[in-house]
Formats: C-alpha cells, structure tokens, sequence
C-alpha cells in the first residue's frame, strides 16, 4: 500500500512539476531567447544522464551554476526545475521497486500446467545498450532513460541454471537475441508499445504481459526477462 501512495504522490507530483516548468520555459523564452534557453536544458539534460562519470558531473555543476545565476530574479524557475528532478527521480524508484516485486512473484519452480500468454490489465496510476559478443553469462540489470536497448546472448555461454535479464526504460525499444534452446519466461509491463515474441504480437497500453516459450518446460537452461517500459517496443526472438 505504501508503495502505491508512493507511485500515486509522485505521478501527481511530477505532473504539477511540468506544468510549472513549461510555464518557467516559456517565460525564459521571452526573457532570453529560444536558443539560450534550448542550450541550457540540454546541457543540463546531458550532464545529468551522464552523472556517474566525471565529465557528466562537471557538466551538470557549470550548467546549474549558470542556471542560477541566470535565475537568480526569478527563484521558482530554478525551483520547478528542481521539483521535476526530484518528482522524476521519485517515479522512477517506485517503477523500479514494482518491476522488482513482479520479478521476484515470477516463480520458475512452480510452472503452470498450460502455457500461454497472459495480459494482466493496470490502472493508471499503479504502478542505447547493446550487449554482443562471446562472454560467459551474468546476469543483466539494466537502467536507461532514452535510447534503444540490444541483447545478443547466441554468443554467450548460459549456464544450466535460471538465468535473469531486468531492464528498465523510459523511450526506446529492447531487442533480445535467445538460441534456440534456452526456455523463456518474459514478463513485460508498458504504457504504450508492441511486444513481439514467438512470431506474436502484443499490443500493450498500461498493461502487463507474462508468458512463455513452447520449449519451456523440456528446455534444460532457462532464462527469465522481466521489462519495464514507458513507451517503447520490446522484441525477443530465437536465433
């Protein structure tokens, strides 16, 4: 339950936050120009994506420090920005701790007696990678806000064991690469995106998709996918 008032205050939250920032935008806009003000967040945009290397910090210290002092009349517009920085940071969280529960009630062990996919319906308000080459597998944990994700595991050495691949993701599509004897249990949930999978597509809307491959149960290595995407497609596919 905490939880879902977590997700609940924070989408309010965020929405109110870009409703101020867009007017703090506009109003920006008239005080110092389009091009200025496009530099600004998109200099500010890059440095904190890029946060945990040392020239993505730098970028984010020097662009906020100029936004103050640029700001400094006019406090809410640092305000909003900030409001929108935590709001987003707090939805995301709560995205992600929901996505871990789903992961976590994914039982391997306990396999159902029929096989077939299942589309689980939510309500609104509850809640560029490329991995190729030969490598032994470990198991992916992935967070990324925009961009497309790919995943070739034909090269990879899986072991006879449960395997796991989690990936979060707010714009952009997931492409997934499995042999062709590797069972697979794939739970997805999206805002709006195709899932494609065993030659099946799924339109989904705020919705959650779960099942398996046809050789699950006679498949000695498993893997299991679980994704969470804003809007985007995710496609996983036998090769």
């Amino acid at each position: 339950m905490f939880k879902k008032n977590l997700l609940l205050a924070s989408s309010v939250m965020l929405l109110v936050a870009c409703v101020v920032f867009g007017i703090s935008i506009g109003q920006l806009i008239s005080l110092w120009g389009l091009p200025y003000v496009l530099l600004s967040v998109l200099f500010i945009g890059i440095g904190y994506l890029f946060k945990q290397h040392f020239f993505g910090k730098v970028l984010l210290a020097i662009s906020l420090f100029i936004y103050i002092v640029l700001t400094s009349e006019h406090l809410y517009f640092f305000i909003a920005l900030v409001a929108l920085v935590i709001c987003g940071s707090l939805l995301t969280k709560s995205m992600m701790a929901q996505t871990m529960h789903r992961m976590q009630n994914l039982t391997i062990d306990n396999m159902p007696t029929q096989y077939h996919a299942q589309v689980t319906k939510d309500t609104w308000l509850d809640p560029s990678v490329s991995l190729d080459g030969s490598f032994s597998f470990e198991d992916i944990h992935d967070t990324s806000l925009i961009g497309d994700t790919v995943i070739n595991l034909t090269q990879t050495i899986l072991p006879d064991t449960n395997s796991v691949i989690v990936l979060h993701k707010g714009f952009g599509d997931i492409r997934i690469l499995v042999p062709l004897d590797v069972g697979i249990l794939l739970s997805c949930h999206t805002l709006y995106g195709n899932v494609l999978f065993e030659k099946e597509d799924y339109t989904l809307k705020n919705a959650k998709l779960t099942m398996y491959s046809n050789n699950y149960v006679t498949s000695s290595k498993k893997i299991k996918i679980v994704t969470t995407v804003y809007i985007g497609n995710v496609e996983v596919m036998y090769v």
